[in-house]
């Protein structure tokens, strides 16, 4: 929990090398993500050829800081992963892995976006000679920091939005409360009105209080 509460973007490096090891340790970090359907989409690009990284500095707006630092991580995912629509958010996830284990071991870094923007993400494969099956997602320069910075408290209680069983939408507690809608209707209308697959909406079950006529034999059907 401290990483969370710590890490920051870091944009000024020291003229520093970071350790292979602690390359690998921050690229396991990575691959450690959960993924859809543990697809793994990811590509890991460790770039520390300094026309290289110069290059990169100018792949977008954003990226000057780039130019600083001793490594950069190109980030890329294949396109014949097996959902595809999913990649970008798998990325994500390893790629904030990465950076809390960046600070974890005392290193900074920053994201520098690519992805979705079709001509940073063309930029970057150029550069860096990303094969055609895979696309560029993120920018990632990292070393030893040259700044020191304080983590903004980014928490907002009034973005919090609690709901209980009263809120719930008035047709479902109406079924649950009353057991005038079949289970198997009630699904149904569930998965249409949701668009999602049978299987999870058996999961929303596990919601609704016991209390519910059928809850506990809707909840034993669950197998999420």
């Amino acid at each position: 929990m401290k990483t969370l509460f710590h890490r920051v973007s870091i944009r000024k490096y020291q003229n520093r090398p970071v350790e292979r090891e602690h390359i690998i340790e921050i690229l396991r970090a990575g691959m450690q993500a959960p993924s859809a359907t543990n697809q793994q989409p990811w590509e890991f690009y460790v770039v520390e050829d300094r026309a290289m990284i110069k290059a990169l500095s100018e792949s977008s707006p954003y990226a000057g800081c780039v130019a600083g630092a001793p490594v950069v991580i190109v980030a890329a995912y294949r396109t014949d992963c097996r959902v595809p629509v999913y990649a970008h958010i798998d990325m994500s996830i390893a790629m904030e892995n990465i950076w809390l284990a960046t600070d974890a071991l005392g290193l900074g870094g920053v994201w520098i976006g690519t992805a979705p923007l079709e001509e940073r993400m063309e930029a970057v494969e150029k550069i860096v000679g990303i094969p055609h099956d895979q696309r560029a997602f993120a920018v990632f320069p990292l070393g030893y920091p040259a700044e020191a910075k304080d983590q903004q408290n980014r928490f907002d209680e009034s973005r919090i939005h609690w709901i209980d069983a009263k809120c719930a939408p008035h047709w479902i507690t109406s079924a649950l409360t009353t057991n005038a809608v079949p289970l198997w209707l009630l699904i149904f209308k569930m998965t249409a009105s949701s668009s999602m697959p049978p299987l999870r909406s058996r999961a929303v079950w596990r919601c609704f209080p016991p209390s519910a006529p059928f809850a506990k034999g809707c909840a034993m059907q669950g197998d999420l």
